[in-house]
């Protein structure tokens, strides 16, 4: 059965980051984040998740990590990936903001926000 927004509200479950704070190395070429959810649902939960410039900049050391994870019935973690650019510069370790949002048929968790630290290894 489709989930109500009251349902939702009443704080059947939550979505959140697995963790407040992620690191890879910059020449991984893939970051894999968490997201979980703190009780399995019978409806489907989906929850949108994005990624914005703090030190790091997209385009040149990452590439965009928007989209949308569906957890389907009985599950509590998925994960999505944030490509990494290795640049090949010395130029210091880099961050990224990283930010769960616009969850049905849940609500949202602590912590909705998340830090991806790129660490530079060159």
């Amino acid at each position: 059965t489709p989930c109500s927004s009251a349902m939702a509200t009443a704080g059947l479950t939550t979505v959140r980051f697995g963790r407040p704070s992620y690191s890879v190395l910059e020449s991984a070429g893939n970051a894999v984040i968490s997201v979980t959810l703190s009780s399995p649902m019978t409806p489907l939960v989906t929850v949108t998740h994005m990624t914005f410039d703090d030190t790091a900049v997209v385009g040149s050391d990452y590439l965009v990590g928007n989209g949308v994870l569906i957890f389907g019935t009985g599950e509590t973690l998925k994960t999505f990936i944030v490509p990494i650019l290795n640049d090949n510069k010395i130029e210091g370790n880099e961050k990224i903001n990283l930010s769960v949002s616009y969850p049905v048929c849940a609500s949202l968790g602590v912590p909705i926000s998340a830090t991806l630290t790129i660490i530079d290894d060159d």
